[in-house]
């Protein structure tokens, strides 16, 4: 059996007061720091990811999905990815490879960001909760 790991490195994270943020923390292991190499802009009190080969770490956090098949659809619908939705998504759910503490890569699902990034702030430090915690407070 696959196991399910996800890569958060935005709003899902520990340190942000939301439904989906909590159910992640309660339906799931946390593993570990991990990161990711690509671009991170703040969008519109939220971040969007996208990866490239030339950029810099983009600290998050990894899971290990307890109940996937019930997880992913309800993150999926915060993310506005999927059916339903409108074309193209704003996100897209994709297993990306996301380098560990310890440097070892390994296999998680992540949100990358899927609209231009034109007018988008690059938040160069790579790590999401400190940038919004001194913008916007709690």
């Amino acid at each position: 059996m696959q196991q399910n790991y996800i890569f958060t490195y935005g709003t899902l994270r520990k340190g942000f007061n939301n439904p989906f943020s909590r159910n992640i923390t309660e339906n799931s292991a946390y593993f570990g720091s991990g990161w990711i190499t690509g671009r991170l802009y703040e969008i519109d009190r939220f971040p969007g990811a996208l990866i490239t080969d030339e950029g810099y770490r983009i600290k998050g956090e990894i899971y290990l999905l307890k109940k996937p098949e019930e997880t992913l659809p309800l993150l999926d619908k915060y993310e506005e990815y999927g059916t339903g939705f409108s074309e193209p998504n704003e996100y897209i759910r994709r297993q990306i490879p996301v380098l560990t503490e310890a440097g070892e890569p390994m296999s998680c699902w992540t949100y990358l960001y899927n609209w231009t990034i034109e007018n988008c702030e690059e938040i160069t430090a790579g790590d999401y909760l400190p940038f919004y915690l001194s913008r916007y407070g709690t």
